[in-house]
């Protein structure tokens, strides 16, 4: 049995997660040498507790063979690397080639101003990497990037064995030992949990739900090529204020006038949910106007979008917060171009809403995990399935990490802003970036230049969306 093996779960075995997730965080910092040194001493010291603490932190990500027919499953094995008296962060001076503090501040962080292949130390999602014994995968890796005027700390965590929540989490532990504090026992205890049986698979008389949309095309099936070819996809930022929030989420919100408003025939319940989120209220809203500017570019009102929508299962499993590992499934919303373009926002996040709370349980979870555990060729799975950007789209939220309330001790204070750096395309896809101090949600869009020229001309995005870029 190796050092690690309690902590290889199910859900994170897909080899498609064989890639990286990255949050940064901007802090002010003074340009002279003594505060540069003090920032990387207390950042030094921080991230050995951190490893200390979580040794698998520290430890390298290898792939194994199955043998023929099957997938290479993931594994963690120890990495003098990384492991104590070594450390899970570098440091680098970005200082000529990167914005100053200052003007990334008051420009709002834009994606442009956030190059990834500088500030961050792995590639991102959806790109792969290539493993060596002299370049292997690390479990998570920070980059501490000095800029003038500034201090940007990157995370880049493995996706198969911490997903954004687990990023928030050892976020926060770092701040903790940065504000010389010592990490919770309950935050040890959940950080090292082990994960085999999380989340109990499904026996021999139980029923498997039908998970089909989940599989990629085959080679004789792939989706259609790009209707715009020469349309290229680039990353944008767009804000969203606390009242314009409100606004969506009244909107959003059902009522006497809710055309999904019907009674059930079967059980006398009504079909409309009983609450939105805001979160459901922003998703539909986005969703509702992308699509309504491709239906208006390209005049094809029978074309069926796609929504998928990443869910963190850690509630409805009863697994802590503080359980760091990937524990997502996906709900899936499927609507007509013209029926949803031309929907109240209401039936939208409705519609959001109930297909998210149909995958949100723990039947379902069980059912997905033991899904993915009997798939001897797990490369088939994905979670977009087969996924066409010229009418799909993907999402993940993080509006509800809060780090940007998190102090990083005396040095580094709160971070003034959260971002994802900018990365090669994600066709056809939005991240909510955490909310900010002030209860902004920014939301980071990948979509064609045509996909956004539609979005700049349409006055109802317009009126609700802050384009920061």
């Amino acid at each position: 049995m190796g050092e690690f093996d309690h902590m290889q779960d199910v859900v994170g075995q897909l080899p498609f997660l064989k890639t990286y997730s990255h949050l940064l965080l901007a802090f002010p910092l003074l340009d002279d040498v003594s505060s540069r040194e003090e920032a990387k001493q207390r950042l030094l010291s921080a991230s050995l507790q951190l490893a200390e603490a979580f040794p698998w932190l520290a430890a390298k990500v290898v792939q194994r063979s199955n043998g023929p027919g099957k997938s290479d499953s993931f594994h963690l094995e120890p990495c003098k690397l990384w492991s104590p008296p070594n450390t899970i962060i570098r440091f680098k001076d970005c200082s000529d080639v990167v914005p100053c503090y200052d003007d990334l501040v008051k420009a709002r962080g834009p994606a442009s101003m956030l190059p990834g292949e500088l500030l961050a130390p792995r590639k991102a999602f959806p790109e792969s990497y290539h493993e060596t014994e002299e370049d292997p995968a690390p479990v998570i890796a920070f980059q501490a990037n000095f800029v003038k005027g500034g201090l940007l700390l990157d995370c880049a965590a493995q996706h198969n064995f911490v997903d954004m929540s687990g990023i928030e989490q050892c976020y926060t532990l770092l701040a903790t030992a940065l504000r010389g504090e010592p990490f919770p026992d309950d935050a040890v205890a959940q950080g090292n949990l082990d994960r085999r049986n999380l989340v109990p698979l499904l026996q021999a008389h139980e029923t498997l739900l039908d998970h089909g949309q989940f599989l990629r095309p085959g080679p004789d099936n792939l989706p259609p090529p790009p209707v715009e070819p020469e349309s290229p996809f680039s990353w944008r930022y767009f804000r969203f204020s606390p009242a314009k929030l409100a606004a969506l989420k009244a909107m959003a919100t059902p009522g006497p006038s809710t055309t999904e408003k019907q009674t059930n025939q079967t059980n006398g319940e009504s079909s409309t949910p009983a609450y939105v989120s805001t979160n459901d209220a922003l998703t539909a809203f986005c969703w509702q106007r992308v699509i309504a500017a491709r239906l208006a570019r390209r005049g094809t009102p029978e074309a069926l979008a796609k929504f998928c929508r990443a869910v963190d299962a850690r509630r409805t499993m009863g697994v802590p917060a503080g359980y760091m590992g990937d524990l997502v499934t996906i709900s899936t919303s499927t609507i007509g171009f013209r029926e949803l373009a031309e929907a109240p926002l209401a039936d939208v996040a409705a519609r959001l809403r109930r297909d998210l709370t149909a995958v949100n349980n723990r039947d379902y979870v069980r059912s997905f995990a033991t899904w993915i555990d009997r798939a001897a060729d797990k490369r088939i799975i994905a979670y977009g399935g087969r996924f066409n950007p010229d009418t799909d789209i993907g999402s993940s939220s993080w509006a509800r990490v809060r780090l940007a309330k998190v102090s990083f001790g005396p040095l580094l204070g709160q971070p003034s802003l959260v971002r994802r750096p900018n990365f090669v395309p994600l066709r056809s896809d939005i991240y909510f970036m955490p909310q900010t101090e002030s209860g902004d949600i920014d939301a980071l869009l990948c979509f064609n230049q045509a996909d956004f020229d539609g979005l700049m001309e349409d006055k109802i995005w317009t009126a609700y969306a802050d384009y920061i870029g």
